[in-house]
């Protein structure tokens, strides 16, 4: 039997192991190596967060018109199941959707309409009421002073004119890929009502057995959260825009139905919508009824919408996406600080849909548990 010499000796598990990490111990050496997988998916959340909210142009119609694939495609799979073929049921359904979101904006507007030009009288005596109240106790402000605001007010706008015509060009541009976006909607609706189970037959056909299984098992779960999330979000506006309409109606305030409806879709845009959409109530009944009543109705939208932080979003949403209320607050903080509006909107569907698949997969390790040899064989590879 021939001896080996030193060179050809095999080096044990120390000898393997750089000089340099010698003395680091073993359980700080799993520490790092857990942080660095966790700083990694880290990354890879922040970076797809970022791709999300850059491609908004693309992501949001596409996320939109699958949100109304899951109100619509029970209607169109009802009448296929009627003989109708495909084609036809889709164009039925997405042409009735569409009559009606027109018939809606054309009941809304002429009401809409009508009280707008009352407002502007009703905004120029309370522009005309504020001087009268500058003038009073306890500012007691002069007509020569209010006139050299004014005077200077104006001069400001002169000098940042090329500022105000910028902002008024990137308005005009948001305004463009607003009605770009609701276009791209509407079109990616009527095909993936019209082609959706042939386009993913098509992408589960890349795959084997097995795997295509997962995937329409996957699918599934996502769309059924979405949809779920969709009817759990409107419940809320519903709730929310009830509430501060009762208030607003005991108070007299106009604009009484676009407010009201203003605070159901600000309900889709968790935080930053609901804020905004109580500012314009208050301004509104400011206007209309004076401090008293803007008072009153800044009061009631703050308490309304705490008991929706707190309460509503909370329990509602989170039964609705099967995620604790901790996770839904949490969501929508990340996703704002992450992307602004756009990520708070995409914070808590995404949530759900990653809760979801992980729930499919501990369901399928609970299923299908690792044998008494593989769990051998995984120990004795450690």
């Amino acid at each position: 039997m021939t001896a080996r010499g030193e060179g050809s000796r095999e080096p044990g598990p120390v000898a393997r192991r750089a000089p340099r990490f010698r003395s680091v111990p073993e359980s700080v050496q799993t520490l790092a190596g857990f942080s660095l997988c966790f700083l990694a998916i880290v990354a890879g959340i922040v970076l797809l967060a970022y791709v999300l909210v850059y491609l908004r142009l693309i992501v949001l119609p596409v996320i939109m018109a699958l949100f109304l694939i899951t109100v619509l495609a029970p209607f169109v799979e009802r009448l296929c199941r009627r003989g109708w073929k495909r084609a036809r049921a889709a164009a039925a359904v997405f042409i009735t959707a569409l009559v009606l979101f027109i018939a809606l904006i054309g009941i809304l507007a002429p009401q809409v309409g009508s009280e707008v030009g009352d407002m502007s009288r009703a905004v120029k005596g309370g522009a005309d009421q504020a001087l009268v109240y500058l003038t009073g106790a306890p500012l007691n402000l002069s007509q020569d002073q209010i006139d050299s605001f004014v005077d200077r007010a104006s001069e400001q706008l002169a000098q940042n004119r090329n500022e105000i015509a910028s902002g008024v060009i990137t308005g005009a541009v948001k305004v463009g890929e607003f009605i770009t976006g609701i276009l791209l909607t509407a079109f990616l609706l009527f095909f993936f009502l019209k082609d959706g189970p042939s386009m993913w037959g098509w992408f589960t056909g890349q795959f084997d057995q097995p795997e295509r299984e997962h995937l329409n098992n996957v699918g599934h779960r996502v769309l059924s959260t979405m949809g779920r999330y969709l009817r759990g979000i409107a419940l809320v506006g519903l709730i929310e825009g009830t509430a501060i309409g009762i208030v607003l109606a005991i108070l007299g305030v106009p604009l009484l139905i676009p407010l009201v409806l203003l605070q159901f879709f600000a309900a889709f845009f968790p935080v930053i919508g609901a804020l905004l959409a109580g500012m314009i109530a208050v301004l509104v009944a400011l206007v209309s009824g004076g401090l008293s009543d803007a008072l009153i109705v800044g009061a009631a939208i703050l308490v309304i919408q705490q008991a929706d932080n707190h309460l509503l979003q909370p329990l509602i949403m989170g039964r609705a996406v099967k995620l604790h209320p901790i996770a839904v607050i949490l969501a929508l903080a990340a996703g704002g600080v992450a992307g602004g509006i756009i990520g708070a909107l995409l914070a808590v569907p995404l949530a759900a849909v990653v809760s979801g698949i992980g729930n499919y997969v501990n369901e399928l390790r609970d299923r299908n548990p690792p044998s008494f040899s593989e769990l051998q064989q995984e120990g004795s590879d450690h």
